[in-house]
């Protein structure tokens, strides 16, 4: 019997930036189905495996953004666009040479949502569906307080430092995945960002995606009033709890979702999930539902 590899390891050109490439994990390549995934802000495409693993008949996209897990920073600040077009260059790659139905579910976690959604408004006939999971509310992040100006630029120095990164990895990655779970974090993905965040590279790209978190949802907000979401599946996966230990209930999230939901059009299905930030970790088999679901909607 032919054996088929399990996954691909890819590097993709960052298009308009050149030398910078970005590192491409394929699992399941000769699934029928595709989904690209679009990690949150600063997390290395490890997180994603949980639930990948339960998509067995999924082609599962992922990519490490520029300076992010092992791809190659940035060399010089990312837009929107940037990012966006980014999705569309991975993509491309992806689904080159490939038969049958060539259009994606599209997959954003968090920050990472809101490039999910420009993908699916600049490219519709690219997407067969959108899960965003515990995706930031670009309304929300556009007027609120956000790491800018010289605050900025002083966390910029400071994980510019040397041994800063080497230093506080550990604490760091612990900090980031038990800060975003209801409940203990599989081992690899504490072993990913750990191990992520011991690069100077990843502690200056998770910086500089803060500080353009309001210029990101901005963007996607000008973007919306022009471009319609295509009339495809949406799936809006919520999480509804704060992080361990206490893990109380996200009232004012859950609020703001009930908007967005509604903002997303007719198409979207909100799925609340006892689950924390990382949703992807508490609770996978719940992400895995969404995409399968996106996947058999979108026909």
């Amino acid at each position: 019997m032919e054996q088929h590899p399990a996954s691909e390891q890819l590097l993709v050109d960052v298009p308009g930036h050149p030398g910078a490439v970005v590192r491409v994990e394929v699992l399941n390549p000769r699934a029928p189905a595709t989904a690209l995934f679009a990690s949150g802000l600063g997390l290395p495409l490890e997180l994603w495996h949980p639930v990948a693993a339960l998509l067995p008949d999924v082609r599962c996209v992922l990519l490490d953004r520029p300076g992010t897990g092992g791809s190659t920073p940035w060399p010089a600040p990312a837009t929107f666009a940037d990012q966006v077009g980014l999705l569309a260059a991975v993509l491309d790659v992806a689904r080159a040479g490939r038969r049958g139905d060539p259009r994606v579910v599209v997959v954003g976690h968090s920050h990472g949502g809101l490039f999910a959604e420009g993908l699916a408004r600049t490219h519709p006939a690219d997407v067969r569906g959108l899960v965003l999971v515990d995706a930031s509310d670009p309304g929300h992040e556009a007027r609120r307080h956000q790491l800018e100006g010289r605050p900025a630029a002083l966390a910029r120095r400071v994980a510019d430092l040397p041994g800063v990164a080497r230093g506080t990895r550990h604490l760091t990655g612990r900090l980031l995945v038990t800060g975003g779970t209801a409940a203990a974090a599989p081992r690899g993905a504490r072993r990913a960002v750990t191990r992520a965040y011991g690069r100077p590279a990843q502690l200056r790209a998770a910086v500089d995606e803060l500080a353009a978190v309001r210029a990101d949802a901005l963007a996607l907000e000008a973007l919306a009033a022009g471009h319609p979401l295509p009339a495809v599946p949406v799936r809006l996966v919520v999480a509804t709890r704060g992080a361990w230990p206490l893990a109380v209930r996200r009232t004012g999230w859950l609020r703001r979702m009930d908007r967005r939901a509604a903002q997303l059009g007719p198409t979207a299905v909100r799925i609340d999930v006892e689950a924390a930030h990382l949703v992807m970790l508490d609770a996978p088999e719940a992400v895995a539902r969404a995409v399968e679901d996106a996947i058999s909607s979108g026909g």
